[in-house]
């Protein structure tokens, strides 16, 4: 069984046995579970008894858990490079975001010489501006009208704006290869502008290449160590167009998860050495101690099972038995249990064995009141199934869980473990030390 199983069947078994008190506790002061404490009794003692095998798997397991640990400090060094190199990264895209900063105004001035204008000028001045097309009736239409026609000063302004015009086609041709300047140098900068926004956009994805490597890795790590990241559930690209908004939300939540996950990694793997190393130094101690708790167990187990049927017996007697032999008998049976509670530390333990004892002292104060009350006995079904069906489901069903795999068997562990040459003892050891008491 790999180090992780163990650990993890430990902690199941752990939990179920804690489960097991409260139920144990309910079937002694409940007359209708009371049918089913040999059975929660049975799985008390396998419980203990698979804790012990387990404890001996882990010490079995010593080069695997100092193995393990090196693995996780060596993880935790490669998570924290990781994340050094991440923040590197970040800040590197920072610097290659392009954030426009007003830059201080430039202008060239571009001299642009016109040569029409003075010979317009000349015209207008030769002919009067109301002698011109500007204004609403010039006067040469009416001078014409009237046959008066100056020769001279006609031909002279046609041969002026003759001149202008040519001279403004000069000054336009001019002006339009200035503007052909101008496009020629917008459609440059748009060239150049595309080229330097691509080789920015390479450097910002390349960086994004680096960082989702980085993630990868973090993600190996973190799989590695016990702590795996959420992955994104896969759609279809109309569900995805159908639900965009509801996967944008959920996408947050699991990269704010996936975060969360990663930001708390370096805790976790050192908690994780700390109980490994933990394991290391006091599995070996734990031993005997467990050893002790599963013995004790069937003990008390034995006492009471013996008590229960000293007194099923006296009570269906047709002779039946004095009150002061009942007494002596549950006044042994609760020094004994007080005796079995002093030689452990276990709450779990002291606990189960309390609430067997004070079951048997509620009897003895009934007994000594000379009560007609029955006496709180479990009681015997007269029609025992068969041993492979009398342990069946009744302590799970009152516990109201599904249990854990219990009773250690080759099924559930690894053959090839040592540790696995222990087998589940008969609980008949306590009896021989009970006869020896009685």
């Amino acid at each position: 069984m790999a180090l992780e199983n163990i650990l993890r069947q430990h902690a199941e078994i752990v939990d179920f046995l804690k489960s097991l008190v409260m139920v144990h506790r309910r079937a002694l002061q409940d007359d209708n579970l009371s049918s089913q404490l040999d059975g929660v009794r049975r799985d008390i003692y396998i419980c203990f008894n698979d804790l012990c095998k387990l404890n001996d798997m882990l010490i079995a397991c010593d080069g695997e858990i100092k193995e393990t640990v090196g693995m996780l400090k060596s993880s935790k060094e490669k998570f924290g490079k990781l994340a050094d190199k991440e923040i590197k990264l970040q800040d590197e895209k920072k610097k290659w975001s392009l954030e426009f900063s007003p830059l201080p105004e430039s202008k060239v001035s571009i001299p642009i010489s016109s040569s029409y204008r003075p010979l317009l000028n000349q015209y207008i001045e030769l002919v009067g501006a109301t002698n011109t097309s500007l204004a609403a009736e010039p006067t040469t239409e009416r001078d014409e009208e009237n046959g008066f026609v100056d020769r001279r000063r006609l031909l002279q302004s046609a041969e002026l704006l003759q001149a202008c015009h040519e001279e403004s086609i000069k000054d336009i041709k001019q002006l339009e290869s200035l503007l052909r300047d101008f496009k020629k140098d917008q459609a440059f900068i748009i060239t150049e502008l595309r080229s330097n926004q691509a080789r920015i956009r390479r450097e910002t994805i390349r960086i994004d290449e680096s960082i989702d490597k980085i993630h990868q890795s973090r993600k190996k790590l973190l799989n590695k160590v016990g702590l795996a990241i959420p992955e994104a559930p896969e759609f279809s690209f109309l569900s995805h167009r159908l639900f965009n908004l509801q996967l944008n939300e959920d996408n947050k939540k699991r990269e704010q998860e996936q975060q969360d996950i990663a930001n708390h990694a370096s805790e976790f793997i050192d908690m994780k050495i700390r109980s490994l190393q933990d394991q290391l130094t006091h599995k070996k101690e734990d031993s005997s101690n467990l050893i002790t708790q599963r013995n004790l167990w069937g003990e008390c187990a034995q006492l009471v099972k013996e008590l229960e049927d000293r007194l099923s017996t006296a009570l269906t007697s047709k002779d039946g038995l004095p009150s002061g032999q009942i007494k002596n008998w549950l006044k042994k049976t609760i020094a004994d249990l007080n005796t079995t509670i002093a030689a452990t530390d276990s709450d779990i333990l002291i606990t189960l064995i309390t609430d067997e004892k004070e079951v048997i002292e509620k009897a003895l104060v009934e007994i000594s009141g000379e009560t007609a009350q029955p006496l709180n006995i479990p009681k015997k079904n007269r029609y025992q199934a068969s041993p492979s069906h009398s342990h069946s489901s009744p302590p799970f069903l009152v516990a109201s869980k599904s249990p854990p795999k219990i009773g250690i068997t080759d099924k559930t562990v690894d053959p090839a473990t040592d540790a696995n040459d222990i087998e589940l003892e008969n609980m008949e050891f306590a009896k021989g030390k009970s006869d020896k008491r009685d």
